[in-house]
């Protein structure tokens, strides 16, 4: 699919299309991708819409024109489109989460009494510690494996990483899923080890929701992974003192310049005006 987006958008661009119609083809190729992969193949959709994605950003956006590259006119579609479904996303994250709590508080009361409520209730503080223990002892597995194929990652990145770690909306669809296949059952029990999981569930995603997502940005700050390093700060440095060099010699080369245009100038404000910003 990816390569027929791009042999359609250097056809299309052959005729002097607007970029907004380049922008729609790519829309469309994802769904098609989509529908094509879940439907006549047999295939995961969403993974084939991830590759698709992963082919465009390969092939610079499957050969976008330069004039929608500097109108920003793809950029600017799909920073609205991934607002828009983020919205949505969180939006029926908390209806389904409200749908849990009411159905298995209910399950829960009828299985196995107010104490088997308590029970669960009292157990989500520990469910929500080993998952982000289990998640944080994985990662720390995986960093010198992951190290072989990219850079190596400090203790201070694999706990952000474990820490920020939200489950959201997938892990919704696969509780439910789960609840859904054996939704029929008789067993009262099994009933009572759904309504568990469905709350334990959604306990963790409104966890990482409401308390885990707003200390993301505090978390970094704290182990310094929005500090500058060495040699950013050397690379900063160096940009700064070309670009210093470079305006000094272009005042130099303006304050030779024998254009009338340039008669006039108070060349002492305009280095001083230069010294001024070179203090910020």
């Amino acid at each position: 699919m990816g390569f027929l987006t791009r042999i359609l958008l250097k056809f299309l661009q052959r005729r002097g299309v607007p970029s907004a119609v380049e922008v729609a083809v790519s829309l469309a190729g994802a769904y098609t991708a989509y529908l094509c992969t879940e439907y006549y193949v047999g295939g995961s959709g969403v993974i084939a819409v991830v590759v698709y994605g992963i082919h465009g950003a390969a092939t610079f956006l499957y050969g976008f024109s330069s004039k929608g590259m500097r109108q920003g006119t793809f950029f600017k579609f799909w920073d609205v489109i991934s607002v828009v479904t983020n919205g949505m996303v969180f939006f029926f994250v908390g209806a389904s989460i409200m749908n849990f709590l009411i159905s298995t508080t209910a399950e829960l009361f009828r299985g196995g009494g107010a104490a088997a409520l308590l029970l669960t209730l009292k157990a989500l503080p520990g469910v929500i510690a080993a998952m982000f223990l289990l998640r944080l002892l994985l990662m720390l597995i995986e960093g010198p494996l992951l190290s072989l194929v990219g850079p190596f990652l400090t203790w201070r990145e694999i706990l952000f990483s474990a820490l920020g770690g939200l489950r959201g909306g997938l892990a919704l669809i696969l509780v439910q899923t789960v609840v859904a296949a054996h939704g029929n059952t008789h067993d009262p029990q099994l009933k009572v080890v759904h309504a568990e999981m469905a709350l334990w569930v959604s306990a963790v995603v409104l966890f990482t929701l409401t308390v885990a997502a707003p200390a993301l940005g505090p978390l970094m700050s704290c182990l310094g992974l929005n500090n500058a390093t060495p040699a950013q700060r050397h690379m900063h440095r160096r940009a700064c003192a070309a670009l210093t060099r470079f305006t000094w010699q272009s005042i130099a080369d303006l304050k030779a310049d024998d254009d009338e245009m340039l008669r006039g100038v108070d060349w002492t404000a305009v280095r001083t005006g230069k010294a001024v910003a070179d203090s910020y």
